[in-house]
């Protein structure tokens, strides 16, 4: 799956063993070095916003991520997964 962060730039993106890993192009296998992480974690925090319907944040300890999913239904998918 697919999320768009915050300066537009698409990610292949997989969550495994809490942590949501990101990808620098979006052609990469799930077993290609990942590019980045975010722990679902340990004080990150999950903000969503009906308003757009398709954009939410991770608020990490250090850091906010901006994040955008394609459509409706894959932001109802992502933040199904995150809540888990």
């Amino acid at each position: 799956c697919f999320l768009c962060f915050s300066k537009g730039k698409k990610k292949r993106c997989v969550v495994k063993d809490h942590m949501l890993y990101y990808f620098q192009k979006k052609e990469a296998t799930r077993d290609a070095p990942y590019y980045g992480s975010i722990p679902l974690q340990g004080g990150t925090q999950l903000r969503t916003s009906e308003d757009s319907g398709t954009s939410f944040s991770l608020i990490a300890p250090d850091r906010v991520y901006y994040l955008r999913a394609p459509s409706p239904d894959e932001y109802r998918a992502w933040i199904d997964v995150l809540r888990a």
